[in-house]
């Protein structure tokens, strides 16, 4: 079973891989054929290099628990971080383009509303697992 698990495990580490590589030749093509901002295509480039290396370097590489913790950590905070830029791109290109259509209109919100929905649930859930492990903790020091 724990073979199985572990196999199933390696294959999703390599098909986020697979998506990382693709986006980061979406970008490069965007910026072949001069599509969207060279500006900010420059900027999600240079951090999905970034996220490429610390993604290769945490699920990959290391087999020391510090080292996966800390690139865990900022793992998650440079997705966060892409999450908003890309939020913030929807934003500005649906204020920017006065020809909208419908479907680019209701795409848009659902994706802003998605991204603001995670973000509250992801605040939730952190607030939450401190107060669990702040009760907890309190409540093994009274043990004692």
């Amino acid at each position: 079973m724990k073979q199985l698990l572990n196999k199933l495990i390696r294959i999703k580490d390599i098909i986020g891989l697979m998506f990382i590589l693709f986006y980061f030749l979406y970008i490069g093509f965007s910026m072949s054929i001069n599509k969207g901002n060279n500006t900010l295509n420059l900027i999600l480039l240079g951090l999905t290099i970034i996220y490429l290396i610390i993604y290769v370097l945490s699920v990959f590489t290391f087999e020391n628990k510090k080292v996966k913790k800390v690139s865990g950590k900022t793992f998650k905070r440079l997705k966060k971080f892409i999450g908003f830029v890309n939020t913030v791109m929807i934003l500005v290109s649906v204020i920017s383009n006065p020809f909208k259509s419908f479907f680019t209109i209701i795409f848009s919100i659902i994706s802003i509303m998605t991204y603001i929905i995670h973000t509250i649930i992801d605040i939730a859930i952190s607030i939450l697992i401190h107060k669990v492990k702040g009760f907890v903790k309190g409540r093994n020091e009274n043990r004692d």
